[in-house]
C-alpha cells in the first residue's frame, strides 16, 4: 500500500512570482538575441514599470540586471570550455559588440573574459593532469 500522506504539494505561486517565473523563462530561451526589457514585459503582458517593480521585489534586481547576470553565467560556461573565441562567446550571449560584452563581464565577474578564460583553462589543465 502506498502512503499518500507524505506527498508534498507543489507550492502555489503568487501572481507576481508567476510573472517573474515566466519572464525568467523568456530570458532563458531568448538571452542570445538582442532582447530588451520591453520585450520581456511584452512576453508576460505587463508594463515595463510593473515588471521592474516585481523583479526588484522578488529578486532584488531589475530585469536588465537579471538578463545581464544570466548572460554572464552562460558566457562563463562557454569561456571555461575554451573552444570559442571571446567575440564568439559575446555574440552567443546576445552582444554584437565584443568591447561592450567585455566591459559588462568585467563589471560583474571582476576580471576580463580573456583572463577568466585563461584562468579556467589552467584550472582544467590541473584537474586533468593530476
Amino acid at each position: 500500500m502506498i502512503d499518500h500522506c507524505n506527498v508534498v504539494a507543489p507550492k502555489t505561486l503568487t501572481p507576481k512570482e508567476s510573472h517573474v517565473k515566466e519572464a525568467k523563462e523568456f530570458i532563458a530561451y531568448n538571452f542570445q538575441f538582442p532582447i530588451t526589457v520591453q520585450n520581456i514585459a511584452d512576453s508576460v503582458n505587463l508594463t515595463t514599470n510593473y515588471l521592474s517593480n516585481i523583479f526588484q521585489e522578488t529578486l532584488g534586481m531589475s530585469p536588465k540586471q537579471y538578463l545581464t547576470k544570466y548572460r554572464m553565467e552562460r558566457a562563463c560556461v562557454m569561456l571555461a570550455d575554451g573552444r570559442l573565441k571571446i567575440k564568439d562567446v559575446a555574440f552567443r550571449v546576445g552582444y554584437k559588440n565584443q568591447l561592450h560584452f567585455s566591459g559588462e563581464f568585467k563589471k560583474i565577474k571582476g576580471l576580463s573574459p580573456k583572463f577568466y578564460q585563461e584562468k579556467m583553462m589552467k584550472k582544467n589543465e590541473r584537474r586533468y593532469s593530476a
